[in-house]
C-alpha cells in the first residue's frame, strides 16, 4: 500500500466544494439584500424582492460581459495569441450569444419594435447619447454590439493584439454603462477609495458566486452518474457537509508572528555555532562559478541577522500589538 494520507474521494471532494460555494452564495445573497434595505429604506417587502431581481438581472448582464473582456484579456497575454484565440473563440461567442438572447428576451416580453441604429460607427460618442435613451433604446443598442463582436469574431483570420485590444476596449465601454447607467438606477455604484479596477459590486459577486456553485454541481452530477449515486440538490450537499467545511483545516495549526522569529533566530543561532566550528577551505583557482563566501563574512552576516531578530522580539514582547 501507499504510504502517506489516503486519497480524498474525488466525490467527497467535489461535494465539499459545492458546500462552501452554496453557503459562500447564501452569504452574499443576505449582504446583497440588507444594502438594498440600506438604500431604499421605505419600500416594502414586495417592492424589495421586485427591485433584488431586476438588480440580479442587470448583475447577470454585466457578468457576461466581464467574462467575455477577461477571456480575451488572457488571450491577448498569450504569446501564441493566433492558437489562444481559437481555443477561447466558442467561449466568447457563447457568452456574446448568452447576452443577445438576453436582450432578445427583455425586448420581447416589452413589446419593443426592433430598429437599427448606426451605433458602432462611433461608439464613444453613440455611448454618450445613449445615456439619456429610455431602457429599451439602450438594450437593443446593447444587442448590437454583442452581434457585431460576435461577427468580428468569426471575420477575422488574422488577429492581432491591436484588433483584440479595440474588441475590449468596446467590451469595457458596453460595462461601464451596464454599471453607472443601468445598475445604478437601483444599486448607487460604490465610491472608489483606491487606484486600479473598480471593486466589483456586491450583487455582481452574488451571481458570479452563484454560477460558480451551478458549474461545481453539475461536474458532482457527473461524478454521481458516473458511479450511480442519487443526485440530491446542493440545499441537501450544504447540510450534509456543513459541519466539515467549518472545521479548520487539517495539519499543524498555523504559527504566530513570535512563534516565527522564535524559530528563525533559533535556526540563526544553530547556524552561527555550526560555522564556529568550522575552517575556511583553501580557494581553488580552477573553480567555475561564483567564488565561496569567506566564514568571516558569514559569521557577521549571522550576528547581524540573530542581532535584528533578538531585538524584534523584544518589542514585540514590549507591545504585542505592533506586530
Amino acid at each position: 500500500m501507499p504510504r502517506g494520507r489516503p486519497t480524498e474521494c474525488p466525490i467527497i471532494r467535489q461535494e465539499r466544494l459545492v458546500a462552501r460555494l452554496f453557503e459562500q452564495k447564501n452569504t452574499l445573497y443576505q449582504q446583497v439584500i440588507q444594502s438594498i434595505a440600506t438604500i431604499h429604506p421605505s419600500i416594502d417587502n414586495h417592492q424589495r424582492a421586485q427591485l433584488s431581481q431586476t438588480l440580479f438581472a442587470v448583475s447577470e448582464e454585466f457578468r457576461l460581459w466581464a467574462d467575455a473582456e477577461n477571456l480575451l484579456l488572457g488571450v491577448q497575454r498569450n504569446r501564441r495569441l493566433s492558437t489562444a484565440l481559437t481555443a477561447q473563440v466558442q467561449h466568447v461567442q457563447t457568452l456574446l450569444g448568452q447576452l443577445s438572447d438576453f436582450y432578445d428576451l427583455y425586448l420581447s416580453t416589452q413589446g419593443f419594435t426592433e430598429q437599427i441604429p448606426s451605433f458602432i460607427r462611433d461608439f464613444n460618442g453613440d455611448f454618450t447619447q445613449l445615456t439619456n435613451a429610455e431602457i429599451p433604446t439602450q438594450t437593443q443598442c446593447l444587442k448590437q454590439v454583442a452581434n457585431t463582436l460576435m461577427t468580428q469574431l468569426d471575420a477575422e483570420s488574422k488577429p492581432n493584439k491591436h484588433w483584440l485590444q479595440g474588441m475590449r476596449s468596446t467590451i469595457r465601454q458596453a460595462m461601464l454603462f451596464v454599471i453607472h447607467h443601468r445598475m445604478s438606477l437601483v444599486y448607487p455604484p460604490e465610491h472608489q477609495t483606491r487606484t486600479g479596477r473598480p471593486a466589483i459590486p456586491l450583487p455582481v459577486q452574488f451571481v458570479r458566486a452563484e454560477q460558480a456553485m451551478i458549474d461545481a454541481y453539475f461536474a458532482l452530477c457527473v461524478l454521481w452518474k458516473a458511479s450511480q449515486h442519487k443526485t440530491v440538490s446542493p440545499q441537501k450537499v450544504w447540510q450534509t457537509h456543513t459541519v466539515t467545511i467549518k472545521k479548520q483545516r487539517a495539519g499543524r495549526p498555523t504559527l504566530t508572528k513570535k512563534q516565527r522569529l522564535q524559530r528563525e533566530l533559533t535556526k540563526a543561532r544553530r547556524e552561527l555555532g555550526r560555522l564556529a566550528n568550522t575552517c575556511d577551505k583553501p580557494a581553488n583557482e580552477h573553480q567555475r562559478g561564483r567564488k565561496p563566501i569567506p566564514l568571516d563574512i558569514k559569521k557577521a552576516r549571522l550576528l547581524e541577522k540573530i542581532a535584528t531578530l533578538e531585538n524584534t522580539l523584544l518589542h514585540y514582547e514590549a507591545s504585542p500589538s505592533s506586530l
